[in-house]
């Protein structure tokens, strides 16, 4: 036992090692090239082959990824970093494939400074939505209540700066102070804002939205007439000519309201390209609905490249899974892959602001894989087998071979074929984790007709506890240490249950709401590991339902836990507090907290499969115990 204690406490104190850089100089004035020098041997990537360093900054309105190349100098990392006179802070962290060291979610700063050397009161607001808006893109924890002080800081020194960044004053108020008090304060906001004279048309329409958020419509509709009238051809016209091209269903007149608002409202940025480009998709797609191809193509060719790999890729989907038009399909698969094989070399876009080059060059790399994956499948459905492996063996290459589905329909291909390379394809895909469960099926009903079929369960098994111990390993790494914030809340039983009533136990808690697709879908993986701990009194699950929409938020979680058969502990955070407090940015998020009520693990998300949902979570709570 002791042997074991050790070995699963190590990778605890490694993930502990943070890489604080020292920053030169400290105290960095706008425009300031800056130095960070890491100690690699304090970083738990330290044993990683490619560390890179990734630097976000943040101007007025803007978040921004900057070039920064890290480079090795003995012991130590360092890299220079050439900031603009308009960057106001950044925030760093030092990435290892999947892995970061973000500081164990809290995150790295480097504030602008004035000639004093103290931060800029925007600078403090600017680190404040750095961590809470746009830290996602580094995984920090994102808690509403340690980034408001820090905007309230910025605030107090410089008040004009709660219009300036009013959006995301607004949404952090309510984030950090849920219930009344949150409304009361932004109310006061809203008021103050909307009787300033200096208010922007921008200033205004964020008004009348937050009105709507708070459910005040009467001035949220007051403000829009307002809006209407004094801004003729501003935001809430634009809005509306957009909201009344939605509701058109004769597709003649939709057209020329598109090509209406284009000249309306020219674009300015990539944001009003990308949505002039929805508004011909979806036009698009109406045609495509009515399987008139010619106007359809004629409206397709409006879209920029992307947009239109990205529509084509997904009516020849459509196509093919309904059987219905495969040549059709098969040669849109065909276009929409050699599009999104163009924006690999030669890209027709820049660089989103908030992806790293690195980053944005995979994004593209995996769209190119998902269309030619869609590709192959058209040509499967119209028996050309060969054709369809060359292409599905090009979309598992590009998608990393991290997409099981893509890697199922690879082999359904090779079957179909009678490939030789079935058999160590489905090895390696098992052994490597990557695999679903009906190539599992699929591996014992090809191996076993080759042997027997105790020689494939034997062999399966075999491939299993590979791809086991290297998940094992990866959990591991990836374990954190962070106590958890206490709560106690009703369950649908009107019973009290607290944290603090659980110590002693793995506790495993799931933030969900009946409206979240993904948390319902996870649901069934999830009773799997509820039965699986039924009888163990050392694990305790609890479904917390949080930002549940409606009036009797009880009431709806309760009607569709039991419509499912689902026997969960169900705690309600009516008021949001308990989901603010773990500082939860999407739903579903787990948390697999250790007996002393310590957070290990948190998984944002779920991959589709409850089986491996199910197994994974039994492997965090055996290395919580």
């Amino acid at each position: 036992m002791k042997k074991l204690c050790i070995a699963l406490l190590l990778p605890i104190v490694a993930v502990q090692l943070a890489a604080q850089a020292v920053v030169q100089p400290a105290n960095p004035q706008a425009g300031a090239a800056i130095e960070l020098r890491f100690d690699a041997k304090t970083s738990p990537l330290l044993q990683e082959k490619d560390v890179q360093l990734q630097v976000l900054g943040y101007s007025f309105k803007e978040g921004a990824f900057l070039d920064a190349n890290l480079k090795k100098s003995g012991e130590s990392w360092i890299a220079t970093i050439p900031l603009s006179e308009k960057v106001l802070a950044i925030t760093y962290a030092l990435k290892a494939g999947e892995r970061f060291d973000n500081n164990n979610g809290a995150g790295y700063f480097v504030q602008i400074c004035d000639a004093k050397g103290n931060p800029l009161p925007e600078s403090q607001v600017a680190k404040a939505i750095l961590y809470r808006d746009l830290g996602g893109a580094l995984e920090l924890d994102r808690a509403p209540a340690t980034a408001l002080p820090w905007m309230e800081g910025g605030i107090q020194q410089q008040p004009e700066l709660a219009r300036k960044y009013l959006p995301s004053y607004i949404n952090l108020i309510l984030a950090a102070q849920r219930g009344e008090d949150g409304k009361t304060r932004v109310r006061a906001l809203l008021e103050k804002t909307a009787a300033d004279a200096a208010a922007t048309e921008t200033d205004l329409m964020t008004v009348m939205n937050a009105y709507q958020r708070l459910g005040d419509n009467d001035k949220a509709n007051a403000l829009k007439e307002k809006l209407r009238a004094q801004f003729p051809k501003g935001l809430q016209a634009k809005a509306d000519q957009q909201q009344a091209i939605s509701n058109e269903v004769d597709l003649a007149k939709r057209e020329e309201m598109i090509t209406k608002f284009a000249k309306d409202f020219p674009a300015q940025d990539e944001a009003d390209k990308r949505g002039l480009d929805q508004l011909w998709t979806s036009l698009a797609q109406a045609h495509a609905e009515k399987k008139d191809w010619e106007r359809m193509q004629r409206i397709a060719r409006l879209l920029r490249n992307p947009a239109k790999a990205s529509f084509l890729n997904n009516i020849s989907w459509e196509m093919a899974e309904k059987g219905e038009d495969l040549n059709i399909a098969e040669s849109y698969a065909a276009e929409a892959a050699m599009r999104a094989k163009q924006e690999i070399d030669t890209p027709s876009e820049t660089r989103p602001a908030m992806q790293t080059q690195q980053d944005w060059l995979r994004m593209r790399r995996f769209s190119y894989g998902s269309y030619t994956d869609t590709y192959a499948y058209t040509l499967d459905k119209r028996g050309k087998t060969a054709e369809a492996i060359a292409q599905a063996k090009i979309a598992v290459e590009y998608t990393e071979r991290e997409n099981t589905e893509i890697n199922e329909r690879y082999c359904q291909y090779l079957e179909r074929a009678q490939s030789t390379d079935l058999i160590p394809t489905l090895e390696d895909f098992i052994s490597q984790g990557l695999s679903t469960k009906a190539m599992r099926e699929q591996f014992l009903k090809t191996y076993g007709a080759a042997n027997s079929s105790d020689r494939a369960q034997a062999r399966l098994t075999e491939l299993e506890q590979k791809a086991d111990a290297r998940a094992l390993a990866e959990l591991k790494s990836k374990m954190i240490d962070k106590p958890a914030p206490d709560f106690e809340l009703l369950n649908l039983q009107g019973e009290r249950v607290s944290l603090s009533s659980l110590k002693g136990k793995v506790v495993v808690a799931d933030f969900w709401a009946t409206w979240c697709g993904p948390c319902k879908a996870s649901f069934p993986g999830m009773q799997q590991a509820v039965d699986q701990y039924k009888n163990n009194p050392q694990v305790a699950f609890v479904f917390i339902n949080c930002w549940e929409r409606g009036d009797d938020k009880a009431k709806l979680a309760g009607e569709f836990i039991n419509s499912k058969n689902y026997n969960f502990n169900v705690l309600m955070d009516t008021e949001d507090k308990v989901v603010s407090a773990f500082g939860v940015s999407g739903i579903p998020t787990k948390f697999i907290l250790d007996p002393n009520g310590r957070i290990r693990f948190k998984s944002v998300g779920y991959g589709g499969d409850p089986d491996a949902l199910a197994k994974e979570l039994s492997a965090m709570i055996t290395l919580c115990k």
